[in-house]
C-alpha cells in the first residue's frame, strides 16, 4: 500500500511538469487554461461567427479565391465534422465573405463546446498551439491534447476513486475509467479509477492534421 501510494505522489509530481504551464498553474480545474490561439471571423451577408486556429485565414479581403463558392466548398471544412462547411444563406450563390474581428487565445474546454464553429483548412500551414501525445502508465490508455490543458490531473482532490474529468473531442464522451489496479485494505477494495497520464511527444500539426484525429483528442473541464 505505501509502496503504491509512493508511485501515485512520483507520477502526480511528473504530471505537474509536463501538463500545467506556469502562467496557468491548475488553472482552479474550471477549464480555464487559455492556451488555443484562434482568430474569429464573421460573415458579412449571413453574420454566421465563426473561428480558425490561428494562423488559419479566411478573410475575404486576403486572397481573391476566399470569395469564391467552389474554393470554400473544396477547401474549408467544418472541425466537428469534416464536412464542407456550410453556404451562405444571403449569397446568391453561397459564398461567404468572412471579416476578420479579431484574435485571442481560448482554451480546449470552450473549442469543445463550440466545435461546430470551427473551420479548418486543408492546406493550412501548422498551427501556433502545441499539441501533446500522451499515455496512461497504467492502462496505457492513449490520446492527444493542447499543451497547456492540465487534463484534471489534479482535481477532483487527488481521489482515486474519482476518474478524471477527460472528454473527447469528438463524441463529448467522459474518458472510461482505468481500472487496471484494485487496492485492497483488510476487507475494503478500491478500484483506482483515476488515469496516471504522461507525456511521450509534442508537435504543431496543422488544423487538418489536427482535425483527422479528432476522434483521439481530449479536454478537460
Amino acid at each position: 500500500m505505501k509502496i503504491f501510494l509512493k508511485f501515485l505522489a512520483v507520477v502526480f509530481v511528473l504530471g505537474t511538469a509536463l501538463f500545467i504551464p506556469a502562467q496557468h498553474a491548475n488553472a482552479g480545474d474550471s477549464g480555464d487554461e487559455y492556451v488555443v490561439p484562434m482568430i474569429e471571423w464573421n460573415c458579412y451577408g449571413c453574420k454566421w461567427q465563426v473561428f480558425t486556429f490561428d494562423p488559419d485565414d479566411i478573410g475575404g479581403d486576403s486572397k481573391p479565391e476566399h470569395k469564391m463558392t467552389n474554393y470554400q466548398q473544396s477547401n474549408w471544412v467544418n472541425f466537428a465534422t469534416g464536412n464542407a462547411i456550410v453556404k451562405c444563406s444571403k449569397s446568391p450563390d453561397g459564398a461567404h465573405f468572412f471579416e476578420k474581428k479579431g484574435a485571442r487565445n481560448t482554451s480546449p474546454y470552450i473549442i469543445g463546446q463550440r466545435k461546430d464553429a470551427f473551420i479548418v483548412l486543408k492546406s493550412g500551414s501548422a498551427i501556433k498551439a502545441t499539441v501533446i501525445k500522451f499515455t496512461c502508465h497504467v492502462c496505457k490508455l492513449e490520446g492527444f491534447a493542447f499543451k497547456g490543458d492540465d487534463l484534471d490531473q489534479f482535481g477532483q482532490n487527488y481521489d482515486i476513486k474519482l476518474v478524471n474529468n477527460l472528454y473527447n473531442m469528438k463524441s463529448d464522451q467522459k474518458v472510461p475509467v482505468c481500472g487496471k489496479i484494485t487496492l485492497i485494505q483488510g476487507d475494503t477494495s478500491t478500484v483506482v479509477a483515476r488515469h496516471m497520464l504522461i507525456r511521450t511527444s509534442a508537435g504543431t500539426p496543422s488544423s487538418n492534421n489536427l482535425r483527422g484525429s479528432i476522434a483521439n483528442l481530449w479536454y478537460s473541464d
